[in-house]
């Protein structure tokens, strides 16, 4: 019975931080409009076009997010220099105020040193799917925004592996416009997320919740978007 109550409150921990991180932009939404801080039009409004380009990078000395069935988390000291790299290009367009729905495509590379084998495994995932994305404008300048997608992933190091997987997921970003047009983003990826098959690009399997901060500290992903029109 003890067992059984670890693990419940193992899996609602997460949850419970979710549930309070969504609670607290409520609450902070909800105190502009008490203050009578009146928002002019909508930043994001219905029928316009946006491009935008995210990157996340990152790179770690003796350390390794496991990707390969080859390598165990007993072998993982045997690894440094670890480098990953994602770029993704969305296009969307709003179909009502504050809602975009698009595409996006992209591309992730992976690298990592094996010391005992004096050999580097190298491997690339390439992205393509759909997404929608609604914000909430807290400043005529600043804006907060949750975004749901799916996509289909095709990871690779050549002719010697290749995985094909599916991946759903739910984001959440904030949004600063520097000129009347452009518009730069911080991005937290993966707030909920479920992957169909493993390895993948991301080391994750299955449904799950994830670490906000510490994700975007190990894996930084910020954004440009420019409206077309």
């Amino acid at each position: 019975m003890e067992c059984n109550k670890q693990v419940r409150n193992k899996v609602k921990s997460p949850y419970i931080k979710i549930g309070t991180f969504i609670l607290l932009i409520i609450s902070i939404s909800n105190s502009i409009y008490a203050q009578n801080i009146t928002l002019p039009d909508p930043n994001f409004k219905a029928d316009n076009w946006y491009l935008e380009t995210t990157l996340g990078l990152s790179y770690m000395w003796e350390d390794l997010a496991v990707i390969d069935n080859t390598i165990d988390l007993d072998q993982a000291t045997t690894a440094e220099n670890s480098l990953r790299f994602k770029a993704l290009f969305r296009g969307s367009y709003t179909l009502i105020d504050q809602l975009m729905f698009g595409a996006h495509a992209g591309f992730g590379y992976l690298s990592y040193d094996i010391l005992q084998a004096e050999v580097e495994q190298s491997f690339q995932n390439y992205i393509l799917g759909l997404h929608l994305r609604y914000y909430v404008d807290i400043h005529p300048k600043i804006a907060i925004f949750v975004e749901t997608g799916a996509n289909q992933n095709f990871f690779t190091n050549g002719n010697s592996f290749q995985q094909d997987y599916q991946k759903w997921y739910t984001n959440l970003g904030l949004k600063l416009r520097v000129d009347p047009k452009w518009w730069l983003s911080i991005h937290f990826n993966d707030i909920l997320y479920y992957y169909s098959d493993s390895p993948n690009f991301e080391d994750r399997s299955d449904f799950g919740v994830g670490k906000p901060m510490q994700d975007f500290i190990n894996f930084p992903t910020f954004g440009v978007m420019y409206q077309l029109n």
